[in-house]
């Protein structure tokens, strides 16, 4: 009996994840080749304030750049798709996965304009707490009809306030 609830215990707990709300700021922000053969490029850091609201059923993010300007990005926790819009306007339909102190959005998104307009774009931000659960770490990376984007390997880190 002992073992049977010590199992139930552990599913519970692979599948819940770990409450991410709160305030960060944006630290540092760096580009890669996603072959690792350059180094990654350090990107000039523009303050951004990420708010991040999370409840059983639902993860809000709002980002507020540094002109006053927010986003407001909603995800349902139960795998439903979710559609968003991004400060630039682009829209997108996301899955959200959230496991412990980790969650991946894969997000199909709709380009309008541009040398991309109509092709399918893929993209997918892997979020992670860090142990000292000040420390949230996002890695982007897109794929374009199938094909990783050169140079498209992005890592944002942000600081609980």
């Amino acid at each position: 009996m002992l073992l049977c609830a010590l199992i139930g215990l552990s599913d519970e707990a692979l599948t819940q994840s770990a409450d991410l709300s709160g305030t960060y700021v944006l630290s540092s922000l760096t580009q890669s080749d996603s072959s690792g053969t350059r180094l990654p490029t350090k990107m000039q850091v523009r303050k951004t304030t990420l708010r991040i609201v999370q409840d059983q059923a639902l993860l809000q993010m709002a980002y507020t750049s540094e002109y006053g300007t927010t986003s407001i990005r909603k995800y349902t926790l139960d795998g439903k798709a979710s559609e968003n819009v991004d400060l630039a306007g682009v829209v997108s339909v996301d899955r959200i996965e959230a496991k412990g102190k980790i969650v991946v959005i894969h997000s199909d998104v709709k380009v309008t304009s541009g040398s991309l307009k109509g092709t399918p774009v893929h993209k997918t931000e892997k979020w992670e707490l860090a142990a000292d659960l000040k420390t949230l770490t996002m890695r982007e990376q897109s794929e374009v009809q199938g094909m990783r984007m050169i140079d498209d390997l992005l890592t944002a880190v942000y600081i609980r306030q």
